[in-house]
């Protein structure tokens, strides 16, 4: 629990160390953090947006997909074989 004035930012992590969730008593700031079982964020959720990451076989970031409740972008990635 870290404070700021008056609020405070309650922080939990996953039993593999992966941040989980970061809840502020505001809803400004309340993320929920989505991990795959190769160690790679998959998600980022707040009440206002929701951020979704997609990886190749081999673990690279192959896109991003942000959606709102009036937006909706996918944005591609790619790397050269180099990496």
């Amino acid at each position: 629990l870290r404070s700021f004035g008056r609020y405070e930012l309650t922080t939990a992590y996953t039993s593999a160390g992966q941040l989980q969730s970061q809840h502020l008593n505001s809803l400004q700031y309340d993320r929920d953090y989505t991990w795959n079982d190769n160690g790679e964020l998959i998600r980022i959720s707040s009440p206002r947006q929701t951020r979704s990451y997609s990886y190749s076989d081999s673990g690279r970031l192959t896109g991003v997909h942000t959606t709102t409740s009036n937006l909706d972008i996918r944005i591609p990635y790619a790397t050269d074989p180099a990496g």
